[in-house]
């Protein structure tokens, strides 16, 4: 279980990979579901549907208060 942020966009892009190869990573940003998940995660959020804003909303948030604002969804 992740109990801290990612420390990088790619990080972050890891979360959504069933593979624990760092190489990979970056390759997931172009996989429709990861596309999808951006798109509904901004609209449970409230920000643009970009992955950098998703990133940076998650960040400015503690764990608690990101998982607490996804299970109210």
């Amino acid at each position: 279980m992740l109990t801290g942020h990612p420390q990088s966009l790619v990080e972050f892009r890891g979360l959504f990979s069933e593979s624990t190869d760092r190489r990979q990573w970056p390759h997931v940003a172009s996989s429709v579901s990861y596309r999808w998940a951006i798109l509904e995660l901004a609209a449970e959020l409230g920000c643009e549907p970009e992955e950098r804003a998703i990133y940076e909303n998650r960040v400015a948030r503690t764990p608690e208060e990101y998982a607490s604002a996804l299970l109210r969804a």
